[in-house]
């Protein structure tokens, strides 16, 4: 039996705050039944939305550059989504290509924005999704974020 992305889904708040990989379209029913109901896309490319809006999920498109942070703004907007979607009881589940780097780099800043520490929020993504976070830009942004949610 082939892995599919779903199995690949790493909890980060339960019932709240979920990383993954890019899914595949035969692969959003069964995301579906995990519960997730919103999804935040990372990908340059949104011709997947359309996707996930026939299926039944709430989205947020924020591209960000495979080599690239995110920018402050973005976090923003993924805050206020994520925060508007958990109080409707919709769990999110966010996604890069691969759900490491840029997928952990913006699960840790919604956690930084949420009041953690960038150990904190460091601890966390790598206790669920070990290696995700290891570039300098992605770290360097990150302990900015810390320094300006203080």
């Amino acid at each position: 039996m082939n892995e599919t992305h779903i199995s690949k889904l790493w909890n980060v708040l339960p019932k709240k705050l979920y990383g993954m990989p890019a899914p595949k379209k035969d692969d959003l029913e069964n995301l579906a039944k995990t519960g997730i109901k919103s999804i935040v896309c990372l990908l340059e490319d949104n011709s997947n939305i359309k996707d996930y809006h026939e299926k039944g999920f709430k989205s947020l498109w924020l591209p960000v550059a495979d080599d690239k942070a995110p920018t402050f703004e973005q976090v923003e907007k993924l805050v206020s989504f994520i925060d508007e979607q958990n109080r409707n009881n919709n769990p999110v589940a966010i996604h890069c290509q691969g759900g490491k780097g840029r997928t952990g780099t913006l699960i840790a800043s919604y956690l930084i924005a949420k009041g953690s520490s960038y150990e904190e929020a460091m601890n966390q993504i790598e206790t669920n999704q070990p290696n995700a976070i290891k570039k300098d830009f992605q770290i360097n942004f990150l302990k900015e974020l810390s320094k300006k949610e203080k």
